[in-house]
């Protein structure tokens, strides 16, 4: 399957529980395809990179939208405050399925 048709499934809604549960089996592909030995090119880890950034500022400008509408105070530069959002995904990632050097390098 390719890595745009991934993107395309996963990332067309915002706001569902559906929405979490491909957004982690997206960031595991994503992750993946990063890391794979089978492929040479450093600019895959930043692509992906890019592409959860994306990912979270069109939710968190969604969370904003919502906010908005009820009158609520917005961050002044929309930067956002805390965890990024796909920090425990990364994490979980890194723990449990990141190639260790030496491994297959």
């Amino acid at each position: 399957m390719s890595i745009i048709i991934v993107i395309q499934r996963g990332y067309c809604q915002c706001g569902s529980l559906q929405t979490l549960l491909q957004d982690e089996a997206v960031v595991q592909i994503l992750c993946e395809w990063a890391v794979s030995s089978q492929r040479s090119g450093e600019h895959r880890a930043m692509a992906v990179a890019k592409l959860l950034e994306k990912r979270q500022s069109d939710l968190m400008s969604s969370e904003t939208d919502a906010a908005d509408e009820k009158d609520s105070v917005s961050s002044a530069n929309g930067v956002p405050t805390g965890i990024p959002l796909f920090q425990p995904l990364l994490m979980r990632f890194l723990d449990n399925d990141a190639p260790i050097l030496g491994e297959n390098c």
